[in-house]
């Protein structure tokens, strides 16, 4: 299962990898412009708004490169014990008789309003069938 989750987070990361960096970049981009301590620094006549755009750049870079790395090491192999603790606490989790009597309420939920909609259903049609009986002449 360690294994499977690992592959499915590298996959997905792979194919998502530029629209998460995108997604970073504007984040920060926010943070940044309501930094008070860089708009300060913006407001510096000549040189203010390049280097607060440098910073900008360069906190995007290093986050990005931080979360890519993370990324990369929950997806390595060498890391099996980790990714195993957190998988077989998370499938502990969702075994445990709560998650059990949680899911069994539901499931008896959706039966019961299964069986009402379809006794619902069978008396439409009954009603539908008896109407020509009764008007029939005898």
């Amino acid at each position: 299962m360690t294994h499977r989750l690992q592959e499915a987070t590298a996959v997905a990361y792979d194919h998502q990898q530029d629209d998460f960096h995108e997604y970073l970049d504007g984040v920060i981009e926010d943070a940044v412009q309501r930094n008070r301590e860089i708009g300060t620094l913006a407001a510096l006549p000549g040189v203010g708004r390049p280097v607060a755009s440098l910073l900008e750049n360069a906190i995007s870079d290093i986050v990005f490169n931080v979360v890519d790395r993370m990324v990369t090491d929950v997806c390595s192999f060498d890391n099996d014990q980790a990714i195993t603790q957190v998988t077989s606490i998370s499938a502990d989790a969702l075994m445990s008789p709560k998650y059990d009597r949680r899911l069994n309420q539901l499931a008896q939920s959706v039966v019961l309003q299964s069986l009402d909609v379809i006794k619902d259903h069978v008396q439409i049609r009954r009603w539908k069938e008896v109407e020509p009986l009764a008007n029939s002449p005898e």
